[in-house]
């Protein structure tokens, strides 16, 4: 590990003065292209030192193993549609990691996405979208999220305020591009194991009424499951649910007061099953957004949570209780920062959906200063459930790098994260907690996005 960070700062020496480029990871560098067609978005390679602690409730170690080191290559590669009243946008990246730890360890890592619009008349339009993560923990943790994705995209101001339901996109292809794709965070995907298969889909149907009153209909469904056990960290005190599946139903309106304020309303059906727990519900909520000014943003809910019906075979989960959600962002020519807020009954959109009190924020910043080489980024991730009648979560997910621009489209990037989570399922207590970091040094053709300036005319109204 010490002899590769030092061969890549040397190689830095050697390439820093060659160019001044804003580089992005090959995830990343998807987001700021709008070249159509099939193309390589990136290669990198890394190496990456990981530590790992499980603790049952005696306090003691669940296993003897406290670090491992790994080497490994990555790829992303997509095909991308952007006229007409068609347009889709698919995106794949394969890594192969190898690590040691006494004996080899070869695994290999898959991410995908893939989006589609599609225009129908001058009213409707239908949005399909997919993403599915496998992974092990430690390289689960520098996939990029939503908001990572989001704060490094290099999105206009209204395409910022867009992705959190404020106001609306500039146009269809950056809705497409900007509208999902990302990672969840790993805090409760420890509930199902160190090697973790999650996958979701949603469909949406919009009708446009007028140019200000907007109707949406459309359907959310998850999944979450354990998957090839690692031999050394998996054990019985490491994960508590071997599959979980969930989904919603939703309907909701949303209305532009004014080219700042956008008020929405809607109900939604849920539904969730574990092979502890099985529930249905229903929540109706009504939400405010407004672009404060030309670089912050703020959006808020407010509902309630029924539940319905729950068939578990131990305790009781709650019944009808307020759920709140809340959005703020804030963008300057150098800085992007968003941060999230999700009170619920029944959390659906991570891997692992459960009835209880879920309550889970985020938030992402990133720091690109101009003409430079250098961008700094930290994420942030807390989730608490409790309520469940068998089972309490709580935990939280951090981390932080830095990328710097070498010549020859080449970046270099040094991440750390760390994740820990604590639980108590039937009396039992666990905690587990994993910390690593990485160094990678990657490679992306120039393709480069139009950036379209922000629209300041309508912010002044």
């Amino acid at each position: 590990m010490l002899k590769a960070f030092a061969n890549l700062v040397v190689l830095t020496c050697i390439l820093g003065s060659a160019s001044h480029a804003q580089g992005l990871p090959d995830q990343l560098n998807f987001t700021r292209s709008n070249f159509e067609g099939p193309h390589l978005y990136g290669v990198s390679v890394n190496s990456a030192y990981s530590h790992y602690d499980f603790r049952s409730s005696t306090g003691a170690p669940s296993n003897g193993l406290t670090g491992r080191t790994s080497y490994g290559v990555s790829a992303t590669a997509g095909w991308q549609r952007l006229h007409g009243r068609t347009n889709f946008s698919i995106r794949y990246t394969g890594g192969y990691q190898s690590s040691s730890y006494g004996v080899r360890r070869n695994t290999m890592q898959h991410s995908l996405f893939a989006g589609l619009t599609r225009s129908i008349g001058q009213k409707w339009t239908f949005d399909l979208s997919l993403s599915a993560l496998e992974a092990d923990l430690a390289q689960s943790l520098f996939e990029p999220s939503n908001l990572v994705l989001l704060t490094q995209s290099g999105a206009t101001f209204d395409d910022f305020a867009a992705s959190q339901s404020v106001g609306q996109y500039t146009s269809i292809q950056n809705g497409l591009l900007l509208g999902g794709g990302g990672a969840t965070p790993a805090v409760r995907s420890l509930l199902l194991g160190t090697r973790v298969l999650t996958y979701n889909l949603d469909a949406t149907a919009s009708y446009a009424a007028t140019s200000r009153l907007t109707f949406s209909f459309g359907s959310f469904a998850l999944g979450g499951q354990n998957r090839r056990n690692d031999p050394i960290l998996d054990t019985p005190q490491t994960y508590v649910m071997p599959r979980t599946i969930g989904g919603t139903a939703a309907v909701s309106m949303s209305y532009s007061l004014s080219p700042r304020t956008t008020i929405s309303a809607g109900v939604t059906q849920t539904y969730t099953s574990t092979q502890y727990q099985k529930s249905t519900g229903t929540s109706p909520t009504v939400g405010i957004g407004r672009k404060m000014g030309r670089n912050w943003f703020l959006r808020g809910t407010a509902g309630v949570y029924i539940n319905e019906r729950t068939q578990q075979s131990v305790g009781t989960a709650p019944g009808s209780q307020a759920t709140f959600s809340g959005s703020v962002g804030y963008q300057t020519r150098s800085h992007s920062l968003v941060a999230t807020y999700n009170s619920a009954g029944l959390l659906i959109g991570d891997s692992a959906a459960t009835i209880g009190r879920n309550t889970i924020y985020r938030g992402a910043w990133s720091w690109r200063p101009i003409r430079t080489a250098w961008n700094l980024h930290a994420n942030y991730s807390h989730t608490d459930t409790s309520g469940t009648g068998f089972l309490t979560l709580k935990g939280w997910q951090g981390g932080a790098g830095v990328n710097r621009s070498l010549g020859w489209n080449m970046v270099l990037s040094f991440n750390y994260a760390y994740v820990t989570s604590s639980s108590n399922y039937l009396g039992k207590e666990r905690q587990v907690s994993v910390n690593t970091a990485r160094l990678s040094l990657g490679w992306a053709p120039r393709l480069r996005r139009e950036q379209q300036s922000v629209s300041t005319t309508d912010l002044d109204q």
